[in-house]
């Protein structure tokens, strides 16, 4: 399989990348021009780098690259910085998401295009009524008031589900808290949040993350389960 990896020099996207190129997948990865790939990877013969800044890649550019995969894994995110948090560019997920399916379907592909994006369990599924306490609600309100990378997240996931296209299918991941941890442990996936993601969250490994995430592309059944929706992924107790 031939998978673009958004996100590729941040701290899910690095495991993401390793796992798939471990598992002899051909990795393309658009990462920033200053950036730079971990070295476990980076010289990997079935990755390809391209050092362009993805907000500012015109259509024709994206889907150039996309016609050459099977899939997208997009783990972008925004820095924990003062820049990060309200610089610019302030969409950068939505505005991804929003280009990859015009790109999806500007190509006409035989077989839809399989796009993963990584989100956060509190990023609300709006077609399932989750139980939400409303001190919860205050919170992620306040959030999306004042926090530009929160209210993006939540346009990204709306935009995939909203005028869905018949050129893209995806799947967006909810991890709760994220740790780091150095290998895979066993982990559950819910279809919606088992715990109250602001005053009693659970913790999500990274690299569990990025193992759902390879998984859901290497397995057509774990992909029918979960085509089209945004399941909530915790470490197991």
């Amino acid at each position: 399989m031939n998978v673009l990896v958004l996100g590729a020099t941040g701290a899910t996207g690095q495991l993401a990348t390793q796992l798939l190129l471990e598992e002899h997948h051909h990795v393309m990865a658009i990462v920033r021009p200053t950036s730079e790939l971990d070295s476990e990877v980076a010289n990997h013969n079935n990755l390809s780098v391209v050092r362009d800044n993805i907000d500012a890649m015109s259509d024709e550019m994206l889907c150039h690259y996309l016609s050459k995969c099977d899939a997208v894994v997009s783990c972008l995110g925004h820095n924990l910085s003062c820049k990060g948090l309200f610089g610019h560019p302030r969409n950068l997920v939505s505005d991804t998401v929003a280009k990859v399916k015009r790109c999806a379907e500007l190509l006409e592909r035989e077989t839809p295009l399989k796009f993963v994006l990584m989100s956060s369990s509190g990023v609300a599924n709006r077609n399932i009524d989750a139980p939400m306490s409303f001190a919860s609600r205050c919170v992620i309100g306040t959030l999306r008031a004042l926090l530009p990378p929160h209210a993006d997240n939540e346009r990204a996931t709306a935009q995939l589900q909203q005028q869905q296209t018949q050129a893209l299918e995806w799947v967006s991941v909810r991890p709760d808290a994220l740790v780091n941890c150095s290998t895979i442990s066993p982990f559950e996936v819910h279809d919606s949040p088992q715990r109250d993601p602001i005053f009693n969250s659970g913790d999500t490994s990274r690299i569990n993350v990025a193992k759902f995430m390879v998984d859901l592309l290497m397995s057509p059944s774990l992909w029918r389960q979960w085509r089209a929706q945004t399941p909530v992924i915790y470490n197991r107790s």
